[in-house]
């Protein structure tokens, strides 16, 4: 097997995987010499080409034509490349080829699966293969306009752009007029004008507005056309000003006109019309209707609309390139009332569940306690220092705060040794009470329960029977434990000479 380029053998070899549904890469490439090998590592396949020594041609070396690997649909083989190739061919026998089409024909002809990003991106470029890139083609519009005015003398060619400080121009609308149908529709065109516009579908958009004729069989007289940029009362007035100058004055010339033209009742082939009886009249007076007729529905009038002709434009190799700015496409903009084709996907994720017994964090407004403005606390507070005083009046605030503690600490401790001296006289006088005392409470629970308790003057010295603390009566009944356990304590509680314990 022999092949004219290495090019032709690499896209053969990859064709050829592709159609079996398996990925290969080269592993060895030079300018005279190609190897294939599979990309699982375990499976033989593979293929080598390489130069013959007579013959300005490659030939395959080795060919160990078994795969052992298994079949994929997402094979490596076809890369961005094939692809782009492969549409290439498809587009130009169907120019209006879609992405979803596409999927389908890939699916169909080779079994494989291809990202929808990777074909639109892929007939993208094989669009610019076939057609050209258009913002290069923006670029070119001034060598257009001289060819077009040198190649038809008379035609009339105007381009307006947008001025841009710290860029080039951008593109803003063309209107194109040829010489030869200026004459025509002078010279041989019914006086109507018929304006339409459609949309221009591409990336930048735009809108063609157009300016018709009707000829004298009735077929449609192209006389200009313009690219603007969107059908508004601007775009149209300079449309139509342009117009007025080519085709003359229309008042004068008695123009009419007809936007948006629809299909209409033609009352001349009515049974009802009057054109029969003037024919048959006609005819009866062995006169010509061509004598009758109008001029522009006569051979004369057909013959001067198309009387001069019109030169073709060469190709772009041909054109004289002019030393100017090169003119930016118009700013994309997104078409309104198109909405998304894709599922909005953001609210898909779980929202976060707030707990509906924990409240939010709030950060209040911190307001001072002296002044009660807000923006800062008491410690702050310029007023309280003011109050307060500075310099010798702090020293003299904290010392008296140091003086009150001590005195707190000193009560305390004398508050502490009474309490001792107390407990001990009580063991003294009755050693028995004293035990159940500690048994009973703990040491701080009797200190503070002694605290309480009224005493007498002098230790030791118990009050009459049946007196006590909570008793009333005579040592009988409830007071009768309280009568006895005030007498071992040696407490009195209708002494006129007691006390409360400091």
């Amino acid at each position: 097997m022999e092949f004219e380029t290495l090019n032709q053998f690499r896209k053969a070899v990859q064709k050829f995987n592709i159609n079996i549904g398996r990925s290969v890469f080269f592993a060895r490439c030079d300018s005279t010499r190609s190897k294939a090998i599979c990309y699982d590592e375990d499976c033989p396949w593979q293929i080598y080409c390489a130069k013959r020594t007579f013959q300005a041609s490659y030939q395959v070396k080795t060919f160990v034509n078994e795969h052992t690997c298994s079949r994929d649909n997402h094979f490596k083989s076809a890369d961005g490349k094939w692809v782009i190739d492969e549409l290439e061919e498809r587009i130009r026998l169907q120019p209006n080829l879609s992405v979803k089409e596409a999927d389908q024909f890939f699916k169909a002809e080779y079994d494989v699966l291809i990202n929808e990003r990777k074909i639109y991106r892929s007939m993208k470029k094989a669009n610019e293969r076939i057609e050209g890139s258009e913002i290069a083609q923006y670029a070119l519009l001034r060598d257009y306009a001289n060819k077009i005015l040198k190649t038809n003398p008379g035609s009339t060619v105007r381009i307006h752009t947008n001025p841009m400080p710290d860029s080039n121009p951008i593109f803003l609308r063309i209107y194109v007029c040829f010489e030869a149908c200026k004459r025509g529709f002078v010279g041989g065109c019914r006086p109507f004008i018929g304006l339409d516009g459609t949309f221009l579908r591409g990336y930048y958009g735009g809108q063609l507005l157009t300016a018709i004729g009707q000829d004298a069989n009735n077929h449609i007289y192209l006389i200009a056309y313009a690219i603007v940029e969107s059908e508004n009362k601007d775009s149209w007035k300079c449309f139509l000003d342009i117009l007025q100058d080519n085709v003359g004055d229309f008042l004068a010339n008695g123009f009419s006109f007809m936007s948006d033209m629809q299909k209409s009742k033609k009352y001349i082939r009515t049974p009802t019309s009057s054109c029969r009886h003037a024919c048959a009249a006609l005819a009866y007076q062995n006169k010509r209707l061509e004598e009758y007729a109008h001029n522009w529905l006569t051979m004369g009038a057909y013959n001067a609309a198309y009387q001069t002709s019109m030169r073709p434009v060469p190709s772009q190799e041909f054109w004289e390139h002019l030393d100017t700015l090169p003119i930016l496409p118009p700013r994309y903009k997104k078409p309104i009332g198109r909405p998304s084709t894709k599922r909005d996907k953001r609210n898909d994720a779980p929202k976060d569940k707030t707990d509906p017994h924990r409240t939010k964090r709030r950060i209040a407004t911190i307001v001072c306690k002296y002044c009660l403005q807000a923006g800062h606390n008491k410690r702050s507070c310029k007023k309280r220092k003011e109050a307060m005083g500075e310099g010798s009046a702090a020293p003299q605030v904290l010392a008296s705060d140091a003086d009150e503690d001590m005195l707190a600490e000193m009560y305390h401790e004398e508050t502490l040794k009474a309490v001792e001296a107390e407990v001990v006289a009580t063991e003294v006088g009755n050693d028995s009470t004293a035990a159940q005392t500690s048994q009973g409470a703990s040491v701080g629970t009797t200190t503070r329960f002694v605290q309480f308790m009224l005493t007498t003057d002098v230790d030791g010295i118990s009050g009459p029977k049946g007196t006590g603390v909570r008793g009333r009566g005579d040592g009988r009944g409830r007071g009768r434990r309280g009568s006895s356990i005030g007498a071992k304590n040696g407490i009195s509680s209708g002494s006129s000479n007691s006390k409360p314990m400091l």
